[in-house]
């Protein structure tokens, strides 16, 4: 208990955890683990302050919004993975099939989404 305080994160997570019985996997969802102090958010971007000279008050930049890199898209859709397949089974595979093409292949063989 104290090591997971100093880490940060909430007494509560053992509590949870201790609740599930040992033959039973629970996954936290991405907003569990936040909430439990597991992960963080994301940091926000920063924006540019100047100031004019003068009395002028100073002025705020709008933040340049650069797109994301290939590293946070794939990080937010691993993300996104993970909470949806913590869900209840028809939620978890409405994410799914959302997520998979048409066909994939499957060692080598196409495979249909549906599995047929």
């Amino acid at each position: 208990m104290t090591y997971l305080i100093e880490m940060g994160v909430d007494p509560k997570l053992l509590q949870l955890s201790l609740s599930i019985p040992s033959s039973d996997i629970r996954y936290l969802t991405a907003g569990e683990m936040t909430q439990f102090g597991v992960t963080t958010s994301l940091p926000a971007t920063n924006q540019n302050v100047t100031a004019n000279g003068g009395n002028t008050p100073p002025t705020k930049q709008m933040p340049t919004i650069a797109a994301p890199s290939d590293e946070t898209r794939a990080l937010r859709f691993i993300a996104e993975y993970h909470d949806a397949w913590s869900r209840a089974n028809p939620d978890a595979l409405a994410f799914m099939s959302t997520v998979y093409a048409e066909s994939v292949g499957f060692y080598g063989k196409a495979v249909s989404r549906d599995g047929s």
